[in-house]
């Protein structure tokens, strides 16, 4: 994957995440498609919902963000301007996204 104009690293190693972990990715994906639209939710809460419907962990952690980046710029997620604090202790509740499924 080449670099051009308007393109970070970031992008593009988010790119490379989703293609690495591709049959997780797409299914995880497809599952984010299938969540009611309307619904809010955060990046936490899709992780968590993901899971609790029976989707498999990745094998690297970082594959979450990632899904989560390609279904926002699929259009699947929209942000909503709001934020919230995030529930996991892992987390030490710092702010985070609130995202709604279109």
């Amino acid at each position: 994957m080449t670099q051009t104009p308007g393109t970070s690293r970031r992008d593009i190693v988010l790119a490379a995440m989703v293609l690495t972990h591709g049959p997780w990715s797409e299914q995880a994906l497809s599952r984010v498609r299938a969540l009611p639209q309307g619904m809010e939710v955060t990046g936490e809460g899709v992780r968590a919902n993901l899971i609790a419907n029976g989707l498999g962990a990745p094998d690297h952690h970082n594959a979450w963000g990632a899904m989560l980046n390609a279904a926002i710029k699929k259009g699947y997620l929209v942000p909503t301007g709001e934020y919230r604090h995030m529930t996991l202790a892992r987390s030490h509740g710092r702010s985070t996204p609130v995202y709604r499924r279109t």
